[in-house]
């Protein structure tokens, strides 16, 4: 870490860290594992509890197998006391105290469900270090005894992890250990052991680069300008939501109108349904009243046809009556006739057999009654 040819001071040789994650994670337990305190004394504070116990920022520097290490505690990223300014500001005051610049951030993280706060926590700490930072973090998992409990591996942990987790281990290398907070003396030396080197192999391949205060602020002015893109773009979508809001609003309106619309064009088809309905009943009453009609004209005719037929009937059975009785009068005045005939004839003969026998006496009285009935006779001729 030091130039060639000179002679390497403290800062050269010293390597420094900060420990940062969600609250809970196992922060201070891990600082005090690397540390080497022992379980009546503890450098970093730290409680099973979810409300942070590390307020402020804390650095320690201690010696550990031949190295010189620092260490820096950051306050909880999801601190629901801290304002985000106020974690912002400790952040500025833990890259002071690991001045001129941090060699690795040990980004802490809880084996286990990673749940939306473990995302969030992962966005704000990009979001406060900058995409630069990648290059000097290494993930520790802690809580590598709940593994082992289960028999499980954390590579076997790793390839069933959320995709967010992934895409961050691969952005950082795969650079990740795990570590038993609750193990023996011997557990826990091997994994600082096994740390060290992987932050020295990192700072190998950083070029003994730190993260610096310039990282940061540069990190500071990018947000900056993301955050006024971001309120000009809150403001885009505030007039666009607006915009869309009135032609959302004309557009309700039209449809409204066009609802009404329809529905009059509804009623009016209604109607005229309704009218088509009633004009197909009256044609049908009015074909029946044609039918109806025709028949009574047929009946009608067929009445006076047969009316026809009873008084050419009538006409003949009178003139047959009238025929009949002509022929009764014919009938009748004919046998008078002959009646009158018979009479004058025996009368005639009376008179010749009374002339015959020379009585004369009563042929006056005779040629009176013939006289008579000779204008009865000519009354029947």
């Amino acid at each position: 870490m030091a130039d060639k040819g000179k002679r390497p001071s403290f800062l050269d040789r010293e390597i420094r860290m900060v420990l940062v994650g969600k609250t809970g994670v196992g922060k201070s337990e891990t600082g005090n594992t690397i540390a080497g305190a022992g379980m009546v004394t503890k450098i970093f504070a730290s409680l099973a509890r979810a409300m942070s116990v590390t307020k402020i920022c804390k650095q320690h520097s201690f010696k550990r197998f031949g190295d010189d290490l620092q260490l820096v505690d950051v306050p909880g990223f999801c601190d629901t006391i801290k304002s985000h300014d106020d974690i912002k500001e400790e952040i500025m005051k833990c890259i002071g105290m690991s001045s001129p610049g941090i060699h690795a951030i040990l980004f802490i993280v809880r084996v286990g469900r990673f749940m939306e706060e473990d995302k969030n926590t992962l966005e704000r700490f990009l979001r406060c270090f900058g995409e630069e930072s990648k290059r000097f973090v290494i993930i520790v998992f802690t809580g590598k005894d709940d593994l082992e409990a289960d028999n499980d591996t954390l590579d076997n942990y790793l390839g069933n992890c959320p995709v967010t987790l992934k895409k961050f281990l691969f952005d950082v290398s795969r650079r990740c250990i795990a570590v038993n907070n609750r193990g023996t003396d011997a557990e826990k030396e091997k994994f600082t052991r096994d740390l060290i080197v992987i932050v020295k192999s990192m700072v190998g391949d950083n070029g003994g680069q730190c993260y610096t205060n310039e990282m940061y602020e540069r990190c500071e002015a990018e947000l900056r300008e993301a955050e006024k893109k971001e309120k000009l773009e809150e403001k885009r979508e505030k007039e666009l939501e607006e915009t869309l809001k009135q032609e959302a609003a004309a557009y309700e309106e039209m449809l409204q109108r066009q609802h009404h619309k329809m529905q009059e064009l509804e009623k009016q088809l209604q109607q005229n349904k309704r009218r088509s309905e009633e004009a197909k009943n009256e044609g049908n009453q009015l074909r029946e009243r044609l039918k109806a009609l025709a028949m009574r004209q047929n009946e009608e005719e067929e009445k006076r046809v047969a009316e026809q037929k009873v008084a050419a009937s009538e006409e003949n059975m009178r003139r047959e009556v009238q025929n009949l009785k002509d022929l009764q009068k014919t009938i009748r005045e004919e046998h008078d006739r002959m009646r009158i005939e018979m009479q004058h004839e025996e009368v005639r003969k009376q008179i010749r057999e009374k002339v015959e026998n020379g009585d004369t006496s009563y042929l006056g009285t005779a040629y009176r009654w013939v006289k008579s009935k000779v204008a009865s006779f000519n009354q029947f001729s």
